[in-house]
């Protein structure tokens, strides 16, 4: 199909030849990209590539022109996305300049206010039913108790508890119903420990909000690995710099052992899980 460009819009499009989203910025110029030429791309769902035009021009401008252009451009892309996500993206940027007003600007927001519902308080966060079916379908139902040598007794949906001071005996068969009972029991132990993670950092005065499907994702962590072996990740780091896409990247190759290649596909999927939305995001149409 042939696009077919009048001269008004060539206008608008072009200076002087050259394509206004190549023309650099200067001091004096109204961020006139901000609004107009570069909606084109969140339109066409590819923000990141905004945000990179964006400091591409604005990388020679001094620190606090930059400042002004970046609070802007996080004003308009607030109506298409929630601000972890901007952040993100931001951050993902190689301007050290752009990463610390960004940064800033989180810090003194004790409570960022997201005009996405989706991201919510995980403090006060369930798990959901997919959460734990997904969860339920990761683990094989074992109902007679087996051991595998490492000091644990394990029987149901993964459970596992030190054979010293279990109740249960190696061999003995217990019905699907208490199987199910000990998986509840876990899964709101996982949970809880989920919440305390993001109660330390309510604590040290940094909020963060996620969504319902990035907290079964960490559930399903916590559930594998430990709350504790959880905590100690880079996931979790980059969860409470508000780096989401980072973090949901990164679960791919976290706590991953080679005794257990089916973690991997485990590790996939939670990750898929907890990307879901941030991913649907980029690639919408606004």
């Amino acid at each position: 199909m042939r696009i077919i460009i009048t001269e008004n819009q060539k206008k608008k499009l072009f200076r002087n030849g050259i394509f206004v989203r190549d023309i650099p910025l200067t001091e004096s110029k109204t961020p006139s990209f901000l609004l107009k030429e570069e909606m084109v791309l969140i339109n066409e769902g590819n923000i990141q590539n905004y945000v990179n035009n964006i400091v591409s021009k604005i990388k020679h401008l001094p620190y606090n022109v930059k400042k002004k252009y970046i609070t802007i451009a996080i004003s308009t892309l607030l109506g298409y996305t929630s601000y972890p996500i901007i952040q993100s993206m931001f951050n993902n940027v190689s301007d050290n300049d752009v990463k610390e007003i960004i940064n800033n600007t989180t810090k003194k927001k004790k409570t960022i206010k997201l005009k996405d519902p989706r991201f919510k308080d995980p403090t006060k966060m369930r798990l959901s039913n997919k959460g734990w079916t997904h969860i339920k379908n990761e683990e094989t139902l074992q109902l007679k108790a087996y051991s595998i040598g490492d000091g644990m007794i394990t029987i149901g949906y993964g459970h596992a508890e030190p054979i010293k001071t279990s109740n249960i005996t190696v061999g003995q068969e217990i019905s699907k119903e208490f199987a199910d009972s000990l998986l509840k029991r876990d899964l709101k132990w996982a949970a809880d420990g989920v919440r305390r993670i993001f109660k330390d950092f309510k604590k040290q005065g940094i909020d963060v909000s996620i969504t319902q499907d990035m907290f079964d994702a960490l559930v399903s962590m916590a559930f594998n690995s430990g709350v504790g072996g959880l905590k100690k990740t880079e996931v979790i780091r980059q969860i409470k710099n508000n780096n989401l896409k980072r973090a949901g990247e990164l679960i791919r190759n976290t706590n991953i052992n080679k005794k257990f290649p089916g973690l991997n596909k485990r590790r996939d999927k939670e990750s898929d899980m907890f990307l879901s939305y941030l991913n649907k995001t980029n690639n919408i149409k606004a």
